[in-house]
C-alpha cells in the first residue's frame, strides 16, 4: 500500500485542527470564554490569514479527515475567483454537493468551530434533499469542521 501524502492544503487542515485544539482556550476550570474574546477573534483571523496563504499557493484545500474539499483558480486579497466547493456524503465516497462560484470568501469561527464560506454568483448540484439545486446570487455554507480532526 502507497503511504498517503498530503499537500500544502492538508497541513492547512492539520494546522487548523492544532490551533482548534492548542489555541483557543474554550474551556478554563470548566467556565465557558465568551464566544466574542478577542484572543479567538485574533486566532481565527491567524487560520484564515493561513488557509488564504495556502490557496493562494496551492489552490485547494483537502484533507482526509474532512468531508469537503475547496479549489480555487486565483486568490486577489480575500476574494476566492473562480471558487468550487465539494462535500462528500455520509459514506465518504462521493460527492453529495458541487457548488461553483465566481466568488466567494472564507470565515473561521472559532466558538463554533466551524468554516464559514460565503459564495456568489453560485451554482449548486447536489442529490442531498435539504440542498436544491440551482443558481443563487449568495450562498453561505457553515461546514462543521470534524471533532476528530484536532485530537
Amino acid at each position: 500500500m502507497l503511504p498517503l501524502t498530503f499537500g500544502a492544503g492538508g497541513l492547512a487542515a492539520v494546522v487548523l485542527g492544532s490551533v482548534l485544539t492548542c489555541g483557543p482556550r474554550a474551556m478554563d476550570a470548566g467556565k465557558s470564554v465568551p464566544a466574542d474574546s478577542a484572543g479567538q477573534k485574533k486566532q481565527g483571523e491567524d487560520i484564515e490569514k493561513l488557509l488564504y496563504d495556502l490557496l493562494r499557493k496551492d489552490g485547494v484545500l483537502r484533507h482526509p479527515k474532512m468531508n469537503f474539499e475547496i479549489y480555487v483558480k486565483r486568490v486577489v486579497g480575500r476574494r476566492l475567483i473562480d471558487m468550487e466547493f465539494t462535500r462528500r456524503d455520509k459514506t465518504g465516497q462521493h460527492y453529495d454537493v458541487v457548488a461553483r462560484a465566481r466568488e466567494a470568501e472564507l470565515r473561521v469561527h472559532l466558538p463554533s468551530r466551524q468554516l464559514v464560506v460565503h459564495m456568489r454568483h453560485c451554482y449548486i448540484t447536489s442529490n442531498d434533499p435539504e440542498v436544491a439545486n440551482g443558481v443563487v446570487e449568495d450562498k453561505v455554507w457553515a461546514i462543521d469542521l470534524p471533532a476528530d480532526l484536532w485530537k
